[in-house]
């Protein structure tokens, strides 16, 4: 069997140098299955596969070879030659890992020239594969981190949208509520329920500092501050109204006007207050202004009138004042001089021209006639009881 054996390969040595690839491999199989222990038979047939590129079958015949090898003690030399093989078979197959692992397997002295260069290209590879994998491997990690990054971004702007949203749906709930409490001041203030109006339109002033302007749309937050400045110059109303706090009611005309300084109704309103302070100078400043800004003002004109006739009649009471000190003055100075006349006369006792002066009563009767003339304010009472819509 061993001769024939032996036959059986020197003939496949003969046919494989001939370049019958194909009929060198039957033989090469036929050789094997006379003896199973060949390893020469396996690791030369995995040389014609390598040739066809039959990298497949190549590395399985190079595996059985090198099982059968360490099965059967086979020397190093013919162990070398199928680790050798096996690794030109992984070369080919670019697994450069696995080419270098089985060409280190090949003992010192029977590696091949064409091997060795083999193994050094397959270790250049390897490391160029282990650099680009590393590179691919931090690529792929840097994808994932940015892909973490911009789900976590759009997570987040989802959450600030929402929030953002429910801001915005609150900040219009709040202007609603502005709305609601304005009408229910309105409502009091109609009814002359001055201190229900003004807590209303208080309450009203709290929630616009609750707003944040910056979202609401620009009508809401024209909307917006429209209702402050008229929930102030309705406070004033209610202040003026109740004769409760007029320098409340020049405060709030005054918030008005920093905001609209041509404002009619805030001018009017402050008018009207420091006319009840007696403050007839910065009252009637204040109405020649609102005037010049309504000329046809009806309103204004009358409680510009009803200024100008208290001014008057102040003048009239200090002239009065002024004739009465004198007249005290000059009754003084009488007086003096009769006594002095009758020390001269021997003491007789003649008060007639005295008796004369003191039967001038002070005659303010005028005076009178002009304090029984109340102010009349009718039609500003009138125009106070419209509050601002």
């Amino acid at each position: 069997g061993n001769a024939e054996y032996q036959a059986a390969l020197k003939i496949s040595h003969g046919v494989l140098r001939n370049r019958k690839l194909q009929s060198s491999i039957q033989l090469y199989t036929k050789a094997y299955e006379m003896d199973r222990d060949s390893v020469q038979a396996l690791t030369n047939r995995a040389a014609v596969y390598l040739t066809l590129d039959q990298y497949d079958k190549a590395a399985e015949d190079c595996q059985l070879a090198i099982e059968t090898g360490k099965r059967t003690k086979a020397d190093s030399k013919v162990m070398s030659r199928a680790y050798e093989r096996l690794g030109k078979v992984k070369f080919q197959q670019k697994l450069y890992g696995e080419a270098i692992a089985a060409l280190e397997r090949v003992e010192e002295g029977f590696l091949s020239e064409n091997a060795a260069k083999m193994l050094a290209e397959a270790e250049a590879f390897r490391d160029e594969e282990i650099e680009r994998k590393e590179a691919e491997r931090r690529e792929q990690e840097a994808r994932e981190l940015e892909q973490q990054r911009q789900q976590e971004e759009q997570r987040r702007a989802k959450e600030e949208q929402a929030k953002r949203e429910k801001h915005i749906a609150g900040m219009a709930q709040l202007l609603e509520k502005m709305r609601q409490l304005k009408g229910e001041g309105n409502s009091f203030f109609k009814h002359e329920s001055y201190g229900s109006a003004m807590n209303s339109y208080k309450e009203c002033l709290t929630t616009f500092e609750a707003l944040d302007l910056e979202v609401l749309e620009p009508s809401q937050v024209e909307e917006s501050t429209n209702l402050q400045s008229i929930c102030r110059l309705n406070i004033a109303a209610c202040c003026i109204k109740s004769q409760s706090s007029y320098s409340d009611a020049v405060a709030m005309c005054n918030l008005v006007l920093q905001r609209d300084p041509n404002n009619v109704k805030a001018i009017y309103r402050r008018s009207q207050a420091k006319f009840a302070l007696e403050d007839f100078v910065g009252a009637i400043s204040d109405a020649v202004s609102a005037q010049n800004l309504a000329p046809g003002d009806v309103t204004i004109a009358s409680h510009l009138e009803v200024i100008q006739q208290a001014m008057a009649r102040g003048r009239e009471e200090e002239d009065h004042n002024r004739n009465n000190d004198k007249q005290d003055e000059e009754g003084d100075d009488s007086r003096d001089n009769y006594e002095q006349d009758a020390e001269g006369a021997g003491g007789q006792d003649d008060d007639g021209d005295d008796s004369g002066e003191e039967d001038r009563e002070d005659d303010d009767g005028d005076d009178a006639e002009e304090e029984d003339r109340e102010d009349d304010d009718g039609d500003d009472a009138e125009e106070e009881d419209r509050e601002d819509d």
